[in-house]
């Protein structure tokens, strides 16, 4: 019997051999490997990603969604395509995409984030087919898009549904695999087709417009059937051409938001320091030391150069599209995770294809079979546990955003709870908001519709508190919560001298706006002024202001740079009006009267030195502004 052990074990593991065989050949021979990695694929996404759906919205979606919202779809059309229009970049697609999804779902937050992750899985499902058809390897392709799907790193590029980089990432990647497939097989439609996708991808943001130099570069080293002369040209001058129309809008639009910018400059230094930091984070594309990333870098750097040398085009290839990719966010002024969106699909090939050399350098210079599968298996563990380790971290990164996200949209719970709706015309004016106005006007706008207007004191212009039916004023109390006052419309205060009161060293109080005159104990006087540099300001002021009683005792005080520090004097151009609003809370013991004055003005703080009223060129005696007229009731 012990004889028979032996053979019956061999006899086992033979008939698994001939079973793994024969189940190896069924998927290569039906090509059924693609169809089962993109599954795979598919169920990674899923999981990593599932703890997002329910996250909601966050900052630039409420913007979105007022811009879809708050217009008929011809006005968005037309408004989706004015390069005047737009915030900053020109990106049409963009605009069109949210005009869609808001027709078809509204507000509701889950099907955005479904369309967002279908778009990043469709792009993992492409990658395999991209890196297997280039590489002609699928299991490369597999390992590639696997470590890809779930990578911490950009993470927030699919949670953020706003962020654009998965759209304008799939067109990248489908004009790649349409531009193969026209190299291959000819064909002006196909062109038209790889054309189109370079157009959308370019108008989806400003990442893809590399896009041309990496066609070039597929047309010559990739596809090995490269065209000459007039041939050559005319299929790839189409791409180039319509780069130079972009840039040529593209930086119209930049040159007129920059000249109304504060200060925006970028040195060549910095470029470069941006550019390291991204193709370190290529290199190395997770969470650890620096010092590895840089290290990885430089292996990074030499095995280009042995590309360069021994003239390994795919190598090379990936050698050069690498940096491509980040090269457009070099003019920025810090290293961002989520811009690594469609870079990291670089590094990611090179992981599949550094899995498959090392496999096929296994099975070809082992003598040994039993130490070759067990090589290869321990290289596969190590890719599923590495894809696994990365699920994990990308759900748990989904939670926390879902937890921010819903903490950002408490901070508004107060108003919701307060008031139920507003009627039309009613203004909400936020000091110092607790996130960007033209944030929170999408969030009151998915509470209330067009009745609301929404400003801040963050951008320069007027509050403009009297010119609606309705005005309510936010500011952050007590433990931020936010406070509210609702404007009196009737209020008047006195003040003299009258404005506009010209300051020494070229600073004018332009004009006023109070949202009271009355206030209880344990309320607050608010008083907005607006400041005007006539020259550039070559000192930080302090502003000042001093609710006084009738003897002239100070109850209440305001002693700050303007936006509570935020935004000191040296900032200022020359010609910006800059509002202020100045907040004096009422103590419980502050007596009842109707005889209080705020005394206003400005002072160097090193030396505690007032700057005084001008009358020409002359002095007047008198450094601050008297406003007169509140009462304090019981």
């Amino acid at each position: 019997m012990t004889e028979l052990v032996p053979d019956r074990l061999l006899s086992i593991r033979s008939g698994l051999h001939v079973f793994v065989l024969k189940a190896r050949f069924w998927i290569l021979g039906a090509g059924l490997l693609p169809v089962i990695g993109a599954f795979v694929v598919g169920i990674v996404v899923l999981v990593g990603y599932y703890p997002d759906l329910n996250a909601g919205f966050w900052q630039d979606d409420f913007y979105n969604l007022e811009a879809a919202g708050s217009r008929s779809w011809s006005d968005y059309l037309i408004w989706s395509f004015d390069p005047k229009a737009q915030p900053l970049e020109y990106r049409p697609v963009q605009h069109l995409l949210w005009g869609v999804q808001y027709l078809l779902f509204g507000s509701d937050a889950l099907r955005y984030h479904v369309i967002q992750n279908t778009v990043h899985l469709l792009n993992c499902i492409l990658l395999f087919a991209v890196i297997g058809r280039l590489c002609r390897n699928w299991r490369a392709g597999l390992v590639g898009a696997l470590i890809y799907s779930v990578l911490p790193t950009f993470s927030l590029s699919v949670f953020w549904v706003s962020v654009t980089d998965p759209p304008a990432a799939f067109f990248y990647l489908l004009a790649i695999w349409m531009w193969v497939d026209y190299l291959e097989k000819g064909s002006g439609a196909r062109l038209a087709l790889t054309f189109l996708l370079f157009v959308m991808g370019l108008f989806s943001k400003e990442i893809v417009l590399t896009l041309p130099i990496a066609l070039l570069l597929v047309d010559r080293w990739l596809v090995a059937k490269p065209a000459q002369g007039k041939e050559w040209v005319a299929r790839n001058a189409p791409f180039f051409l319509f780069l130079l129309f972009w840039v040529f809008l593209e930086w119209n639009i930049l040159a007129g938001k920059l000249a109304t910018a504060e200060s925006y400059h970028v040195d060549l230094g910095t470029i470069l320091s941006v550019l390291a930091s991204y193709i370190a984070a290529l290199t190395f594309p997770w969470g650890i030391d620096s010092a590895v990333r840089y290290l990885t870098m430089l292996a990074y750097v030499g095995l280009s150069a042995y590309a360069l040398a021994a003239r390994k085009f795919r190598l090379l290839f990936l050698g050069i599209i690498g940096p491509l990719t980040v090269l457009p966010m070099a003019g920025g002024a810090g290293v961002g995770p989520r811009y690594l969106y469609l870079p990291l699909m670089v590094s990611a090939t090179c992981i599949g294809i550094i899995f498959e050399s090392a496999r096929k350098f296994i099975r070809t210079h082992s003598s040994k079979r039993a130490f070759a599968f067990l090589a290869c298996n321990v290289l596969v563990f190590v890719v599923v546990g590495l894809t696994i380790s990365e699920s994990q971290g990308t759900a748990e990164a989904a939670v926390a955003f879902a937890t921010n996200a819903s903490q950002e949209r408490l901070q508004f719970r107060p108003i919701f709870q307060q008031h139920p709706s507003f009627g039309p015309d009613t203004l909400l004016y936020f000091i110092e908001p607790p996130i960007r106005t033209y944030f929170s006007s999408g969030i009151m706008f998915l509470r209330y519709g067009a009745n609301v207007i929404v400003r801040g004191n963050e951008y320069a212009g007027l509050a403009e508190l009297r010119q609606h039916k309705a005005a309510y004023v936010f500011y952050q109390g007590e433990q931020g919560i936010l406070s509210e006052q609702q404007v009196d419309q009737a209020a008047v205060a006195t003040v003299s001298p009258a404005p506009p009161v010209q300051f020494s060293h070229s600073l004018r109080l332009e004009g006023f706006e109070v949202v009271n005159t009355k206030a209880k104990p344990d309320q607050a006087i608010i008083l907005i002024l607006y400041w005007r540099a006539q020259e550039k300001i070559d000192k930080d002021y302090t502003v000042f202001a001093h609710l006084l009683d009738k003897n002239g005792t100070i109850v209440a005080s305001h002693d700050s740079q303007p936006h509570r520090g935020a935004w000191p004097m040296t900032l200022w151009r020359a010609g910006d009006l800059v509002e202020d609003a100045i907040i004096l809370p009422i103590n419980s013991d502050v007596p009842p009267g109707s005889d209080y004055r705020i005394e206003a003005g400005l002072y160097y703080l090193p030396t505690m030195e007032r700057l005084p009223f001008l009358d020409g060129n002359q002095g007047t005696g008198r450094d601050s502004v008297i406003f007169s007229s509140f009462t304090v009731e019981r």
